[in-house]
């Protein structure tokens, strides 16, 4: 059993159970996790032997690692939290998790995190998703330190000026962050010419003219009325309601990731079937 390889003090982890009751991450140095375990919590940390477990509990400890390590923070726990973005955001079991609570983990760390969060931005070898959620994690550093602002904002835009070569989910990501989270009207240029060369994928925020209202350059009234293209109207996630589903003896939220991430891949295959031949 994958549980067993794990001793005291980790052990506690797998006994936690949901970590939104443990709103005080300073908690899991109360149970002696220090430095010493850094190596055994990244193990832990992309452990899907764990996330898959039917036992109780035991599912949720990898969110209890991030955690840990996000509070014990360090340049090795930051490449154990960057190891579980780049191993876990293609996985559909960690889609309502990953999108939200390794964010908010590597947000925990503050301002260190941000050359390997940039690194791995700027990674064309990365995948798409793995790239996307990178971005929330920029986003989460910014919310949990507002003083990092102007460094998180230079390296959103900067990826931002890679349009042509970024996909256009990834543009569309970059510049909603941009728009909605840091109202960064110093990068209004940048998101412009992106849209402009149609690069941008509109399903999260809208086009330019909706880009314009977030970023207060326009009131929403002076924005012209659509309908009859979903793919062009603005939506923010905190617009979703949770959806609960069952799993098992267990009930999970499923979270606005995995609303965020089914639309990402409905985008993507209308824009995929616009692209193929018809047939007559």
């Amino acid at each position: 059993m994958s549980s067993a390889k794990y001793t005291n003090p980790l052990n506690q982890l797998l006994q936690l159970g949901n970590p939104d009751a443990i709103p005080d991450w300073s908690a899991y140095l109360k149970l002696g996790i220090a430095a010493a375990q850094i190596a055994d919590l990244s193990q832990m940390a992309v452990d899907l032997d764990l996330f898959r477990s039917e036992e109780d509990f035991e599912f949720w400890a990898p969110i209890h690692a991030w955690r840990a390590l996000a509070i014990l923070g360090g340049p090795e726990a930051v490449a154990a939290l960057m190891n579980a973005f780049h191993q876990l955001s293609d996985d559909e079991d960690f889609w309502d998790w990953i999108g939200e609570e390794l964010p908010a983990a590597i947000g925990q760390v503050g301002v260190s995190a941000l050359p390997a969060l940039a690194q791995s931005l700027a990674d064309t070898a990365l995948t798409d998703y793995t790239r996307e959620n990178v971005v929330n994690g920029i986003i989460e550093v910014y919310k949990q330190h507002s003083d990092t602002r102007e460094d998180c904002v230079a390296i959103l835009t900067q990826q931002l000026t890679q349009f042509m070569v970024n996909q256009p989910s990834l543009n569309g990501h970059l510049a909603t962050a941009l728009a909605v989270d840091f109202t960064a009207v110093e990068s209004a240029g940048v998101i412009e010419q992106a849209y402009q060369a149609e690069r941008v994928d509109e399903i999260l925020m809208g086009d330019w003219d909706d880009a314009q209202v977030y970023l207060g350059l326009k009131e929403r009234s002076e924005v012209p009325k659509r309908s009859g293209e979903w793919s062009r109207r603005p939506l923010r996630l905190d617009e979703l309601a949770p959806i609960e589903f069952g799993l098992g003896v267990r009930k999970v939220s499923k979270t606005k990731a995995t609303a965020k991430r089914k639309l990402q891949n409905q985008s993507r295959k209308v824009i995929s079937d616009s692209e193929s031949p018809v047939s007559s």
